[in-house]
């Protein structure tokens, strides 16, 4: 489980590097890197809040640097239709098994503090 959770986030930073070549990449590789920073999530809260927040923030915000603001736009929302596919297939399962509420509170809020706030998981995920 271990080489899973940190496996997805380095194909989904792989993913946005060829999102923003030049030459290629484009919209699949933005939608590609959107759901795999999605199944990071899902695979490992921390690691995951970490990848979603930072290439669904950077990776729009560099495109848009680069051409016309709308760009930066249309890279969020390949990004996120990419993210929401694995999130929601997640959660509409646990919610089917009636284990949402409970994953929810579970991963993001009781079990975690265990290793500290939300806040400092993220933060600790990001600097280690």
């Amino acid at each position: 489980m271990h080489l899973a959770s940190i496996l997805y986030p380095v194909l989904a930073f792989l993913a946005a590097t060829f999102a923003l070549d030049q030459d290629g990449g484009g919209l699949l590789s933005l939608s590609l890197a959107g759901f795999l920073a999605g199944v990071s999530l899902v695979t490992k809260q921390t690691a995951g809040v970490a990848t979603t927040l930072s290439l669904g923030v950077v990776l729009p915000a560099i495109i848009a640097a680069r051409g016309r603001w709308w760009h930066g736009v249309r890279a969020a929302t390949v990004f996120a239709i990419g993210w929401v596919i694995p999130v929601a297939s997640t959660c509409a399962w646990l919610a089917a098994h009636g284990a949402l509420r409970n994953f929810l509170s579970d991963a993001f809020l009781h079990g975690a503090s265990s290793k500290g706030s939300l806040a400092s998981s993220v933060v600790s995920t990001m600097t280690a």
